[in-house]
Formats: C-alpha cells, sequence, structure tokens
C-alpha cells in the first residue's frame, strides 16, 4: 500500500471504507454489590454462561453461488461479526453453512439476511433446539403458493412460537413453540387466517410413537403384556382387524428394533412384524386435494373449450360465423352472449378460491399469488363485461371481449 504515496493511512483515506459489522456482544452480568464483589463476581460470570449456553441453538443453512475458498470465507467472516454468533462453520463443496448462535441476541432471519447481502441465495434447512420446553408442530398447506416469508411473520408474530421453517416446495410448514401459551389448533388457524388452507400433521408427541404390522395369528393380551415389559414403553395399542400394533415409547430407552424382536419372540418364528405401511394423513389429504383439483380442471374445461371455439376457432368457419354474428339487441351478437354465460362459472364458482385467498392475504397485508390470479382475470372479465354491456345498450358500439 506504501507504493501508492501515502502509506497506511493515505490507503485508509483513499480506499472505499470497509463495511463495518457489530462485535461480539458481551453477555450481561449481574451487578455485585461493594461488599461482595470480589466473592460473586466469578459466580456470577459462570451462571450467566450457563444460561446463554441453554439458548444457544444450531442453525443449518443452504448457500448458492459459492465457488471458491474465498466465498466460503466471506460468508463466515460476515456471519461471525454478527452478534450472538458462537461459531460459524462454511463447507463450499456440499454449500452448506452452520452457525451455532444464542437467539437471545440474533435470528436466523437475520443470519440469513446477512449471507444474502454478501451476494449468496441462502435457505434454512434445520434448527436444532435446546429448548425442552419447544414442541414441533407440523402443517400441510393447501392452495396455490403463497410467499413463505408471509406465512413465517404470521407464525414468528406469536410470542411463544420460537422458531419457523416453510417449504412450500413440499407444502409443510414447521415451527417449534411453547404448548404452555398457545395450542396446535391456534396455530392452524394464524395460518388459515394468512390466506393458506392447511391440516394438522404432526406434534413432538408423534416423534415417540410408531405404528408395527404383525403377519399372522397372535394373542393380543400377551403381545400387549410383552411389550410394556420392555423399559421404556408407556401405552401400547393393538387393533386386530388391521393387525396394527401402536406404541408410544420414550425413545432414549428403547426403538423400534426391540419391538419387532420382542413380537417375533412371542410367535416363535410363527409372527413376522415390519413397520405399518400406513399412508400418512398428510398423504391422504393431498390426495384428495389432488382429486378436487382435477375435478375443477375438468370442469372448466366443459366451459372453456365452447369459450376457445367460439372465438378461436368458429369465427374462421362461414357457417359457425354467420351465426355467431347474429345480432341479438343493437350490436350484441350471439357469440358474445355465449362467451359470457360460460365464463361467468369459471370466474366466479370454479374459482372462488381465488378470492377467499385474497381475501385473507390482503386482510394480513400481504400480497401472494390468488391476489395475482384474481387481478389478472377479473380485468379480463369485467372489461369484457362492459364491452358486452355496451353493445347491448348502442347501435353503433362494437363490442372487443377477452372472455
Amino acid at each position: 500500500m506504501s507504493c501508492l504515496g501515502g502509506g497506511e493511512g493515505f490507503a485508509s483515506r483513499s480506499l472505499s471504507p470497509r463495511p463495518h459489522y457489530p462485535s461480539m456482544p458481551r453477555y450481561p452480568k449481574r451487578k455485585p454489590t461493594a461488599a461482595r464483589e470480589e466473592e460473586s463476581g466469578e459466580e456470577d460470570l459462570e451462571a450467566t454462561s450457563k444460561s446463554v449456553a441453554e439458548e444457544k441453538r444450531v442453525a443449518l443453512f443452504s448457500v448458492v453461488g459459492m465457488t471458491c475458498a474465498a466465498c466460503a470465507g466471506s460468508v463466515e467472516k460476515a456471519i461471525k461479526r454478527l452478534p450472538g454468533i458462537h461459531d460459524a462453520a462454511v463447507d463450499v463443496l456440499n454449500d452448506r453453512a452452520q452457525v451455532i448462535f444464542y437467539p437471545t441476541f440474533v435470528s436466523e432471519y437475520t443470519i440469513r439476511e446477512t449471507i444474502e447481502d454478501v451476494g449468496f441465495e441462502v435457505a434454512l434447512i434445520k434448527v436444532e433446539m435446546k429448548e425442552k420446553s419447544a414442541l414441533t408442530h407440523g402443517l400441510h398447506i393447501n392452495g396455490t403458493a403463497s410467499s413463505s416469508r408471509n406465512i413465517e411473520y404470521v407464525l414468528q408474530a406469536i410470542p411463544s412460537v420460537q422458531k419457523t421453517s416453510v417449504a412450500l416446495a413440499t407444502k409443510e410448514a414447521e415451527d417449534f413453540h411453547d404448548p404452555r401459551f398457545v395450542s396446535a389448533n391456534q396455530l392452524n388457524e394464524e395460518v388459515e387466517d394468512a390466506g393458506c388452507g392447511s391440516m394438522f400433521v404432526t406434534t413432538g408427541d408423534d416423534m415417540n410413537r410408531i405404528e408395527l404390522k404383525v403377519d399372522g395369528t397372535f394373542s393380543i393380551s400377551l403381545v400387549t403384556s410383552s411389550l410394556q415389559s420392555l423399559p421404556g414403553v408407556d401405552a401400547v395399542d393393538i387393533d386386530p382387524a388391521l393387525h396394527r400394533i401402536t406404541i408410544s415409547y420414550k425413545p432414549d430407552q428403547t426403538g423400534p428394533r426391540n419391538f419387532i424382536e420382542m413380537i417375533e419372540s412371542i410367535g416363535s418364528g410363527h409372527l413376522k412384524a415390519s413397520i405399518y405401511p400406513e399412508v400418512r394423513r398428510k398423504e391422504l389429504h393431498r390426495h384428495d386435494e389432488i382429486k378436487q383439483y382435477y375435478r375443477s380442471f375438468l370442469w372448466s374445461l366443459v366451459f372453456t373449450i365452447p369459450v376457445f371455439l367460439t372465438s378461436m376457432v368458429f369465427t374462421y368457419i362461414p357457417i359457425f360465423k354467420q351465426v355467431l354474428d347474429e345480432r341479438l339487441v343493437n350490436k350484441l351478437s350471439i357469440g358474445e352472449l355465449l362467451r359470457w354465460i360460460l365464463s361467468t362459472p369459471v370466474q366466479f364458482i370454479i374459482g372462488r378460491r381465488f378470492y377467499v385467498g385474497s381475501y385473507k392475504a390482503l386482510r394480513h397485508g400481504s400480497a401472494n399469488m390468488d391476489v395475482l390470479i384474481a387481478l389478472g382475470t377479473n380485468a379480463a372479465y369485467f372489461y369484457s363485461l362492459y364491452s358486452v354491456l355496451r353493445a347491448a345498450s348502442s347501435a353503433t358500439f362494437i363490442a372487443t371481449d377477452f372472455f
């Protein structure tokens, strides 16, 4: 730098200043009294460090766009300069960034914005939490692809929600909340009010429950008593009609392998146990949703195909064109009236869910894909309606519809 002619001082004045990042926070220590200052100083520091460590979280991000070690270094340096960051490691080969942080001082959203400011695309993959009171709540989101940030903002606005992760590619949302202050049903209602239909999928309790399928004849009482004798088994429920056994257990004491071995040992080789191949409720709901969309698509075709034929095909066939151009009232033709009648059910009945989604989204001050669809289709529909009504009331106006 000295070759520029001014040494370090000249360089610092000539080059653009480096961006300023806040330094690591100094965690607050309790003020000791004058009498106990020397005795309690170390105890306060230890207690503060312990309380901060209990709130530590580990977040894993997917960072797209890194091509070399310099890119990884810039991302890692930007993250570590945030307040509340305990450690950060960036893997340029796998496009991953793991961050250990204190949620009291910094959030996952802030970390994500920081990586984006460096110039890379980033997405939160998962968060490991240390809070024992946190409960996992899974949601399956229906409808069109709404903005993930809108759903995250709605859930994170609830005070007891500690973390929210939305993956619209799979139409799933997961949050960590304190069940003492908010229930899963309340979270479900908040998502629905935000403009996205949703259904409850799982809670943290479901992680300690498994369903097994048993092939063969067995004694219900014998299987129940044998499974309950295993350490860590809380409850056993058997459905003999489906040959299904539902077991609630403590995962730190036992697991599915022990259950299968116990059941097969009861039958002396005549029983075969495996994880029950049941379609989960969210998969069933997704199947019903697909069927509903398919039915709506078919009904749309029933009305849309005649509209397409009358406006794009039959106008080039003389015999059909003569019929469609026949005037009914003033300049209103049969073709225009027919297209209006056929388009109305598609716009307001089959497309009703777009209006509902738009209303819920706008009520919360956000705009999603439903709003975009409603604006575009309404602009075309109501302009065409104006043209039809104007043609019916005028002897000189020639309508141009976009039904």
